[in-house]
């Protein structure tokens, strides 16, 4: 099978594998796989199947895919990544955050309780 490759220069600041990981469903997610280099995700495309490889590398990302929907996984890397995402409009709310460091104890539960999800 052919592998399609491009690469994509990070310069919003956005953080890839952060921006991803909350797709990951945890150690028994068979369409995702995560690292300390990158993630590999299997996902369905208006073209077919598709499995997509990332690899971050400073300010750069070099994203791999294969199968028929090669072509739009590739296409939707700068979305799924933050590359499309205005970082003025990523401000957070001392307020909502300053709820949950009161607490003696981080609880991601209890934050989202408070509406301190991020």
């Amino acid at each position: 099978m052919e592998c399609t490759e491009r690469r994509f220069r990070i310069e919003n600041g956005a953080n890839p594998l952060l921006t991803t990981s909350v797709l990951w469903q945890g150690p028994a997610d068979a369409q995702m796989r995560l690292s300390d280099a990158g993630m590999m995700r299997a996902f369905w495309t208006a073209d077919g199947a598709a499995s997509l490889e990332l690899r971050v590398d400073a300010a750069e990302v070099t994203a791999r895919a294969w199968g028929p929907g090669a072509g739009a996984a590739l296409a939707a890397v700068p979305g799924l990544i933050g590359l499309l995402d205005d970082p003025t409009a990523l401000v957070p709310s001392r307020a909502r955050g300053s709820r949950c460091s009161e607490r003696r104890r981080f609880s991601p539960a209890a934050c989202h309780q408070l509406g301190a999800c991020w």
